[in-house]
């Protein structure tokens, strides 16, 4: 019983910290996928329980949420052509493109910005958007 008390007070003496693994490889190379990771709180080097909730780091994050490449169709047009064509087509696109929702900013955030409904109702955050 003695030693209990000891070890409890050792713990209670020892530096909580949430202690955070490698994130995971992303689940898709484009088009918005995710990556994750284990987070566990420590106390001198032992798993324990009382780190800060508020404080504990994000163990999903959004990834390659970029939009996927246009697979080029050989044998149609020459491929010089085909890419003439296709910036000719995204430099009208984005003369109409516009927000018009005001929570679009969000939509990258989420990786949503690959599927049709989110890029045509937030086109203008979609394509300035890298993530």
């Amino acid at each position: 019983m003695h030693e209990a008390c000891l070890l409890r007070r050792c713990h209670k003496h020892k530096k909580l910290q949430w202690l955070v693994s490698a994130w995971s490889q992303c689940t898709a190379s484009c088009g918005g996928g995710a990556q994750t990771r284990s987070v566990r709180c420590l106390a001198g080097g032992r798993p324990a329980s009382g780190c800060p909730m508020h404080q504990k780091p994000a163990a999903s994050q959004a990834c390659s949420t970029h939009f996927c490449p246009i697979a080029e169709k050989r044998g149609t047009r020459p491929v010089c052509l085909s890419r003439f064509l296709e910036e000719k087509m995204e430099l009208e696109e984005r003369a109409f493109c516009e927000d018009r929702f005001p929570w679009c900013s969000l939509v990258p955030q989420h990786g949503v910005c690959s599927h049709h409904f989110y890029s045509q109702q937030c086109c203008r955050t979609c394509s300035r958007s890298n993530l």
